[in-house]
């Protein structure tokens, strides 16, 4: 089974489902979008996150965006 990922972010990926969805940290995500945009600070990349990443639907095996439990604890 292919795997749908996004392009650039593979250092966020932290897993896989059981249907073969690839899984990605979200924070990791940010944090690449910093290092690949270099002029960008936190909100540009949760503002490109959130618009072009977070809701979009390629099929069934669109990528799962995740947050980590102590991620949201802060």
């Amino acid at each position: 089974m292919s795997k749908t990922t996004w392009d650039g972010l593979d250092e966020a990926i932290i897993g896989a489902t059981t249907k073969g969805q690839v899984v990605y940290d979200v924070e990791l995500i940010i944090q690449e979008l910093m290092k690949m945009h270099k002029d960008w600070d936190r909100q540009d990349a949760l503002e490109w996150f959130y618009h072009n990443i977070d809701g979009a639907y390629i099929g069934e095996n669109t990528p799962i965006h995740m947050y980590r439990v102590e991620d949201e604890e802060e």
